[in-house]
């Protein structure tokens, strides 16, 4: 979708339980599912990301 000039990246996915969750940076959430759509897979509730919190656990003291 990318190559076609469209807005969106998934940058992540989780797979809990028996669901997956996805990631995603997009222009809109039509984007997100037309390719949900194209990937034979659904979208069945979109939550905008509001805030992310960074975890470093990389930091000895």
């Amino acid at each position: 979708m990318r190559a076609e000039g469209k807005e969106i990246q998934q940058e992540q996915s989780y797979v809990a339980g028996d669901a997956i969750y996805y990631i995603y940076h997009a222009a809109s959430e039509d984007l997100i599912r037309e390719h949900a759509e194209r990937s034979n897979g659904v979208a069945t509730e979109i939550t905008e990301i509001t805030t992310l919190i960074k975890h470093n656990t990389s930091v000895v003291s």
